[in-house]
């Protein structure tokens, strides 16, 4: 019994798929390890903007209080950097709920 090219075919794109499929999950698995691995620093910046100590130290460097930008990094200060990082988390969090609730809705 011989097969078709047609069925050649059809197991030469399912191992395309399959290839690809193991690297992505590869590769998401390494990512969710060191997300995991930082959740504690990402409750500690909510924690910040949301103590009212964020807006302090943001208005002592409006002041001009705080060392020079050499001396001091401050990105976590810009006026959109720490709130567009936690909705950015809060994002992968709904999109990854959403994976596990209904897996198709991610299909493409």
């Amino acid at each position: 019994m011989s097969v078709s090219e047609k069925q050649l075919a059809w197991i030469r794109k399912m191992e395309d798929d399959f290839n690809l499929a193991a690297e992505v999950v590869k590769s998401l698995d390494e990512s969710l390890s060191e997300y995991e691995a930082i959740q504690r620093r990402i409750r500690r910046l909510t924690e910040y903007q949301e103590s009212g100590q964020w807006l302090k130290d943001f208005e002592a460097d409006e002041r001009g209080e705080l060392p020079s930008f050499l001396e001091l990094r401050r990105a976590v200060l810009s006026e959109d950097g720490l709130d567009s990082l936690l909705r950015e988390v809060a994002d992968i969090h709904s999109r990854m709920q959403a994976l596990v609730e209904d897996p198709a809705l991610r299909s493409k």
